[in-house]
C-alpha cells in the first residue's frame, strides 16, 4: 500500500517550508469561503493550477490523485443544482476544486515525515495537555488517507458496475468496509513494527504489574 505520494522534483513549491504550505492551505480554505461568486473562484482555481505547473508536476501524477474525487465534486454539483440552482453548483464546485487541488499539490510536494515535524512543532506549545506526536501521525495519516480512500472507493464501484450492482448500495459499502478495516490493520502492524507506542505499552504493563503486587 503506498502512502507516500511525493514526486520528487526542484521546484520552488517543493523548497518552501511543510509548515509554511499547510499554513497556507488553511488561510486558502478559508478564504475560498470568503468568496462567493464564480469570477473570483474561477481565478483562484486558475492560480492553483498555475501552482501545479510551477511545482513541475507530472499531468499523471495529478490526474490520478484528481480522478478518484470527481465523483465527489460532480456528487456535489448534481445536489446544489437540485436543491438550490445552477449558480450556486457552481460556486460550490469551483470552490471544492479549488481546495481539493491545493491540498493535492502540497501532498505531491511534501514528504510525510516534514508534514508531521510541522505539526508538531505547530503542537508543541500544546504537549502538556495533548499527546503532540500522536495527533500529528493521526492528521498527517488523515491527510495521506483521503486520495486513498477516494481511489478505493471509485475501483469499488467501478468493479460494482461491472458486475450489474451499482445500485446497490450494499454491494458497494461492504468492499469499502472490509478493505478499510485491512488497511486499518496493516498500519496498525507498521506502526507496532516500527515501534510506535511501545513506551506507553511498556509504562502500562508496568503499572498493571505494580497493582497485582
Amino acid at each position: 500500500m503506498k502512502l507516500d505520494f511525493y514526486v520528487d522534483r526542484a521546484s520552488p513549491v517543493h523548497r518552501a517550508p511543510a509548515g509554511a504550505k499547510l499554513l497556507f492551505l488553511a488561510l486558502a480554505g478559508g478564504g475560498l469561503f470568503l468568496l462567493g461568486s464564480w469570477p473570483p473562484l474561477l481565478g483562484a482555481l486558475g492560480a492553483a493550477l498555475l501552482l501545479a505547473v510551477i511545482a513541475r508536476l507530472p499531468i499523471g501524477a495529478l490526474w490520478a490523485q484528481l480522478r478518484p474525487l470527481l465523483f465527489l465534486v460532480a456528487l456535489l454539483f448534481t445536489a446544489q443544482a437540485l436543491f438550490g440552482s445552477i449558480l450556486a453548483a457552481t460556486i460550490a464546485t469551483l470552490r471544492l476544486a479549488t481546495l481539493l487541488l491545493l491540498a493535492i499539490i502540497v501532498t505531491l510536494t511534501t514528504r510525510p515525515s516534514a508534514i508531521v515535524s510541522a505539526l508538531e512543532r505547530a503542537l508543541s506549545p500544546f504537549e502538556r495537555w495533548i499527546a503532540v506526536e500522536k495527533v500529528s501521525l493521526a492528521i498527517s495519516l488523515a491527510l495521506r488517507f483521503i486520495p486513498v480512500l477516494a481511489r478505493m472507493a471509485a475501483e469499488t464501484r467501478e468493479a460494482q458496475w461491472a458486475r450489474g450492482q451499482d445500485r446497490n448500495i450494499f454491494a458497494l459499502a461492504t468492499p469499502m468496509i472490509i478493505q478499510t478495516l485491512r488497511m486499518a490493520d496493516q498500519i496498525a502492524e507498521a506502526l507496532e513494527a516500527r515501534g510506535f507506542g511501545a513506551a506507553e505499552a511498556e509504562e502500562r504493563a508496568r503499572r498493571r504489574r505494580r497493582g497485582r503486587s
